[in-house]
């Protein structure tokens, strides 16, 4: 598996959060989740930082994989299905603005064979 690299919002800052990992070998970007926080129940979904994905994602065609460390579940797709049908939504809380993102329900994701590639598993075995 090649480096993978995290990916920070607001890096240096206070709030600074850590979306995902990215492997720009491979062209994978790799999200951790956990369905009670994540899951945006409303559309059954889980999203992306919109100008992240909008600047780096998308102009490649990442592929994404979505590893629910609750479930165990991993969820697959690329970054041109997931624009192609997602959602955009902003959450804005008092003390936290959560930016643009873009949702994509679980049903719109395909999900890897377990036996597939390992590279799935392996991720989602990872501390972030």
């Amino acid at each position: 598996m090649a480096k993978l690299k995290k990916v920070y919002l607001n890096k240096g800052k206070p709030d600074q959060r850590t979306i995902g990992e990215i492997d720009t070998f491979n062209k994978v970007f790799y999200k951790k989740v956990w369905q009670s926080r994540h899951l945006f129940r409303a559309l059954n979904a889980y999203g992306i930082d919109s100008d992240y994905f909008n600047a780096f994602l998308l102009k490649d065609n990442y592929e994404i994989v979505v590893s629910d460390q609750e479930t165990g579940k991993v969820y697959q797709t690329t970054a041109k299905h997931f624009k192609e049908h997602g959602k955009y939504f902003h959450f804005k809380e008092p003390q936290t603005d959560h930016r643009t993102q873009l949702f994509l329900s679980l049903e719109d994701f395909k999900m890897p064979k377990k036996t597939e590639d390992q590279k799935y598993q392996d991720f989602s075995k990872q501390v972030l």
